[in-house]
């Protein structure tokens, strides 16, 4: 995360939304890079990052949307993909959780702008 998130030019002063449920890495890494991670609400049906409250949690300062793929689901990412190009911002997909996996006949990996994997037990 530390490293897209760099290759994203994240910084200070710099806004990263990230979900409320995720591992303390999609956060902290923002914070390593001296940006400030904001946290939008999940849906509590998928526990997936809700699109329509991270829109709400946008401000000038925003420069990412990191959506977590979390328990083998991918995040919404045509609503994900309208939302960042509305207000043109990056999408990046934490997508450990859900190698594998596709989202309406795309792969996992190919859904963000950019797109992070780990072989963390949890993920494998």
């Amino acid at each position: 995360m530390h490293g897209a998130y760099y290759a994203l030019g994240i910084g200070p002063g710099d806004e990263v939304i990230v979900p409320a449920i995720t591992f303390a890495a999609t956060a902290n890494a923002v914070a390593f890079l001296g940006g400030t991670p904001v946290f939008a609400d999940v849906d509590p049906g998928t526990l997936l990052l809700d699109p329509a409250h991270a829109e709400s949690r946008i401000t000038p300062r925003t420069k990412v949307i990191a959506s977590v793929d979390y328990a083998g689901q991918p995040c919404d990412y045509s609503r994900l993909r309208a939302l960042t190009a509305k207000h043109g911002l990056a999408l990046l997909d934490d997508a450990c959780h859900a190698i594998g996996g596709s989202c309406q006949g795309k792969p996992v990996g190919s859904l963000a702008d950019l797109s992070t994997f780990s072989f963390h037990r949890s993920s494998t």
